[in-house]
Parts: structure tokens; C-alpha cells; sequence
């Protein structure tokens, strides 16, 4: 019998050298939270009489990330879920109120949207970036619309120029979404900068990760003050003295967490550029293969910050089923897929439960079945179908871990016939 040289059909795995970490730190990031524990000022907001605030970690990183990306104001919250809610009620947004979004994003996220009181309106993607298309967002302003919530996903950036344009021709504010973008920039400036607000989050999995946490970014003075009451029980920031109190909460986040983000702020300019040296080359690789198709970034995004590296996967063209191919990649020692909640459209994912009448797709009444939501967002179904995502530790490694992984589809390219009477929903 010949040997077989697929891992899946019975041969040895490919890549031996794709090994990674996450999150990544040393010393420093020990230090800087024995620091904080020494200190005894854990929380954020209140501070000593005789302290200088702007010397702890929270009033420090909120700062100096603000800046890095061009904003003159930061505020940290508690998460970016809870960012993305402070920054719209900080904009009055509220019950009867519309909100656009992509009908491709976080679940999670989608609650901040709900609990605002306003009714979310989810428009189809992009096909190039998978961001919010430009043409749907135009379709669905309405007199009620007071925010387009411009979602920077997976670290591609839809028609940013075009969004911004239609926002400000009708009135209407602009929140993005970088969750998954810190460090990135749209023709020189810093994501966040971009509109109204822009809303970071901390989780471990992110581009910078303190386990949790999040920030708001902003050039609106007054946008920046409204946050902080709401994030800090109502409270005026110390130099506003002539708010109206207004009903906050505690979502704040902890000088634990500002000390961590500190250390892997400093680590985020050098991983950038590893990254999207080693996912550019990868898409030069993947080019050449027959029913993969690397999404290019957008040449108006001057800084790229790949929170995950996107292909497509054509089934048709390559020749075999892409539940079969991606068991055939992992076989090999490769990542080969994300599952829930980056695969497929809000409508379709299992943890999206909403009641109905909490948002809005185009004209359909409220509890519209499936099948009718799936014909209105064709290219976010095309996305389901196709797309691939490698999380961005992936590329963190020497360039020989992204030669082992594109060598790995190549070898299943060619040697695919190796597992055309395999069951492509088997084990």
C-alpha cells in the first residue's frame, strides 16, 4: 500500500514549528502588578486628597493609548461591550431611537445595542472586508437614525471615508467599533479618531489583552465627561464642575489591569509589525492556490492590525467539502478554523437569542423566520460559507511557521484525492 502523505489519511503532520502563546508575558508584567499591590490604590476614580491622579496606571494608559491613536481624551471602562453602551448613551441615544449596525459581529456586543433602549438595524456586509457595507448602511438612515456603529472587524476596515460622509451629510454619530484594531490607522490617523468615539476592549484573546477591560477614545469634550459620570457612579470628573449629576454605575476598570495593559501597550508596536509582515506573505503564498483567496487589506488603512488574517475558501475550486479540508488542516498541525461567534451572521448564531422587536432587518417585521432573514444579507452568508480566520498569535512566530503553514494547504491541494471517500462530517 503507498504511503500516504496527507496526516488525515494516515501520514506524519507537516508543521512542526507553528507553536505560540497567548498572552504573552515576563517580569514586567509581575512588576507592574506587585506595583499596583504595593500601592494600595487598586480602584480607579477616587483617589487620596494629596495623590496625583494622573500618575496611576488607569489615568496613565487611558492617556497615552488616547494619544497613540489620535484622540485627545480616554476614559478606561470595564470592557469593550460596556465601552461601546457609555459611548452611545453618552450621545443620548436612546428609546426611539435607530442604531446601524453590521449583521456580522459580536454577539456579545449586540446586548450593549439592546440595553441603550434603542432599536439596533442590522445591514449585510461588505464581501471585501466583511465590515458594514456603505451602500446597505445609506439604504437603512432613517429619520430616527442617530449612530452607525462602524465595526472594525477582525482588523479589516470597510469604506471608512464614504461612512463618515453619509454620517456627517445626516446628522448622525459614529461610534467604531476597534476591538479588534488597537494601533491602527486610516490614512494616518489613529482608529477611534475617526468619529464620534472609539471603543477598545482588553480581552485576553485581543491584540492587547489584560484578561479583561476596555476604553473609550474620543475628541468630544463633552462626550468624554459624560462618559466618565456614567462610568463612575455620576460622579463629575475633577475638572467639570458644572454637569447636571446624571444616573451612573461603577464600570470602571482596575489599576490592575491599566498596570497590565501598560506593559502590553509597549509590546504593540513591534507585534504589529511581525504580524502583518508574516500575514502580507502569507496572502502572497495562498494567492497562488486554486480556490483560496486571501482578503486583501484596503490600501487607505496605513497601519494594519490583524486581529485575525481572513481568507476564503472556495470548495467548489479547491474540490473538496470545507468541513473535510479544515479537519485535514488541523490533522497537519495547522489552525483551521474559528467556530461561533466570528463564523457566521448574528441571526444565525446560537447564543444571538433576542425576543422580538429588539432590532430591526430592513422592513421585516419583528420574528421574520430564517430563511427570509438569510436571502436579505447574501454576502453574509457568502461569508459563512466560506471565510477561514487565524487568530493573529498564529503569526507571531518566525516566518518559517508561516512557510509550514501555507506549505500545509498546498499539500492538501495536491494531494487532495488522498481523502475524497472520507466522510466530511466524521471524526
Amino acid at each position: 500500500m503507498p504511503a500516504k502523505h496527507l496526516a488525515l489519511a494516515g501520514g506524519p503532520p507537516s508543521c512542526t514549528r507553528m507553536k505560540w502563546r497567548w498572552p504573552i508575558w515576563d517580569e514586567r508584567e509581575e512588576q507592574a502588578l506587585l506595583d499596583v499591590l504595593r500601592s494600595g490604590q487598586w480602584n480607579a476614580g477616587l483617589y487620596p486628597a494629596d495623590a496625583d491622579p494622573s500618575q496611576f496606571p488607569c489615568e496613565r494608559f487611558a492617556r497615552e493609548f488616547a494619544a497613540y491613536h489620535d484622540a485627545q481624551y480616554g476614559l478606561c471602562t470595564n470592557s469593550g461591550t460596556m465601552a461601546i453602551f457609555v459611548a452611545l448613551k453618552a450621545l443620548g441615544i436612546g428609546p426611539g431611537d435607530e442604531i446601524i449596525v453590521p449583521v456580522v459581529n459580536f454577539h456579545g456586543t449586540f446586548s450593549a445595542f439592546v440595553w441603550t433602549g434603542a432599536m439596533p438595524v442590522l445591514v449585510d456586509i461588505d464581501p471585501r472586508s466583511a465590515c458594514m457595507d456603505a451602500d446597505e448602511v445609506e439604504r437603512a438612515l432613517t429619520h430616527r437614525t442617530k449612530a452607525i456603529v462602524l465595526v472594525h472587524l477582525h482588523g479589516y476596515m470597510g469604506d471608512v471615508d464614504r461612512i463618515l460622509d453619509l454620517a456627517a451629510k445626516h446628522g448622525v454619530a459614529v461610534v467604531e467599533d476597534c476591538a479588534h484594531v488597537h494601533g491602527a490607522k486610516w490614512k494616518g490617523r489613529g482608529a477611534g479618531s475617526l468619529g464620534d468615539a472609539g471603543c477598545f476592549s482588553f480581552f485576553q484573546n485581543k491584540l492587547m489583552g489584560a484578561g479583561e477591560g476596555g476604553l473609550i477614545v474620543t475628541n468630544n469634550e463633552e462626550l468624554f465627561a459624560q462618559s466618565y459620570s456614567l462610568i463612575n457612579a455620576g460622579r463629575f470628573h475633577r475638572v467639570d464642575t458644572k454637569r447636571v449629576p446624571v444616573l451612573g454605575a461603577s464600570l470602571k476598570m482596575t489599576q490592575f489591569q491599566a498596570a497590565l495593559c501598560l506593559v502590553q501597550f509597549s509590546r504593540l508596536p513591534d507585534q504589529i509589525r511581525r504580524i502583518q509582515a508574516n500575514a502580507e506573505y502569507l496572502s502572497d503564498r495562498l494567492e497562488a492556490i486554486p480556490g483560496i483567496e486571501p482578503c486583501r487589506q484596503d490600501e487607505r488603512i496605513t497601519s494594519r492590525a490583524y486581529s485575525f488574517f481572513m481568507y476564503r475558501y472556495n470548495e467548489d475550486v479547491f474540490g473538496l467539502p470545507k468541513r473535510l479540508f479544515q479537519r485535514a488542516l488541523s490533522k497537519e498541525g495547522a489552525p483551521a478554523a474559528i467556530g461561533e461567534p466570528w463564523s457566521c451572521p448574528l441571526y444565525r448564531n446560537k447564543f444571538f437569542v433576542v425576543e422580538p422587536g429588539q432590532y430591526r432587518c430592513k422592513d421585516l417585521p419583528p420574528g421574520t423566520p430564517l430563511e427570509e432573514l438569510s436571502a436579505l444579507f447574501p454576502a453574509a452568508e457568502d461569508y459563512n460559507r466560506k471565510t477561514c480566520l487565524i487568530a493573529h498569535p498564529w503569526f507571531l512566530g518566525a516566518r518559517e511557521s508561516t512557510d509550514e503553514f501555507a506549505a500545509a494547504i498546498e499539500r492538501i491541494a495536491e494531494y487532495k484525492h488522498e481523502l475524497l471517500d472520507l466522510d466530511s462530517e466524521g471524526t
